[in-house]
């Protein structure tokens, strides 16, 4: 759902499309991704995506903070409270980053998505080099976030944070525009198939299979295209009336935190 709401969030105004439009849209693109093959495809896409991220999210930064002037020259123009350490870590507030703390990171541990990529691993290797290369992901998505996050910061202070990525795209010169299109693109496809997927393989293998043990494979995979659909669109209504990004993140997370306690 934040994803739908984020990509029609960053191209309306490039675009001239309603928000509700562009939600209609990428769902429809998601569903592309997914029917094919379910999770062999999420999968390959997740890595081709992920391998370019790297590549345009470090072209990206570079230019963003060129723009800006140069890091020296941004550190020394937004607010001393948001990049001195460690009061950096609590300048929106404390009650803000125990809200945080207190339901994204009971949302991660329990993210399905997670779970079943481990649980596909082939042997436990291959579940430890997995997560040092999320980790290492991880650092490299939080430097990327604070180089651009504060470059732009520096160059419009006035910009809400949802419309930061929106308006530095309108700023980029045209060849970075069409690079970073790609990037957002890839990136928010690639959570939104894994997202749907993960959902679908929930409700098909621990609801309808436990129901229906002796269920042919061939109706079962035809049952996961059936859900797919309606769960993408299940999610682009909730996007449509739910238009907060950030808010919906906190909110859903809280009742995975609550659900644990």
């Amino acid at each position: 759902c934040s994803n739908l709401t984020a990509f029609a969030k960053l191209y309306s105004p490039i675009t001239g499309l309603s928000i509700n439009a562009l939600i209609i849209i990428m769902a429809v693109l998601s569903l592309f991704f997914i029917i094919p093959s379910g999770l062999k495809t999420v999968a390959w896409t997740d890595f081709i995506f992920g391998c370019l991220m790297v590549v345009v999210g470090v072209i990206v930064a570079v230019v963003t903070a060129n723009m800006a002037g140069g890091m020296t020259h941004v550190i020394e123009t937004v607010p001393s409270e948001i990049v001195e350490f460690p009061g950096a870590f609590f300048s929106v507030g404390l009650s803000t980053v125990l809200l945080w703390i207190f339901s994204l990171t009971p949302g991660g541990m329990t993210n399905q998505m997670y779970y079943q990529r481990i649980l596909a691993a082939k042997d436990t290797n291959q579940v430890r080099k997995s997560l040092l290369i999320s980790a290492i992901c991880c650092m490299i998505a939080y430097v990327w976030a604070v180089i651009v996050g504060l470059s732009v910061r520096s160059m419009n202070p006035s910009l809400e944070g949802e419309m930061a990525t929106g308006w530095l795209m309108d700023q980029m010169p045209v060849w970075v525009v069409a690079v970073f299109s790609g990037l957002v693109v890839c990136t928010i496809l690639s959570t939104i198939s894994s997202g749907v997927q993960s959902v679908v393989v929930n409700l098909n293998r621990d609801i309808y299979r436990v129901v229906k043990p002796d269920v042919e494979d061939k109706k079962a995979v035809k049952v996961s295209r059936i859900l797919s659909v309606v769960i993408v669109f299940t999610a682009a209504l909730v996007a449509m009336f739910f238009p907060q990004v950030l808010s919906l993140l906190v909110i859903t997370y809280s009742y995975s935190a609550a659900g644990l306690v």
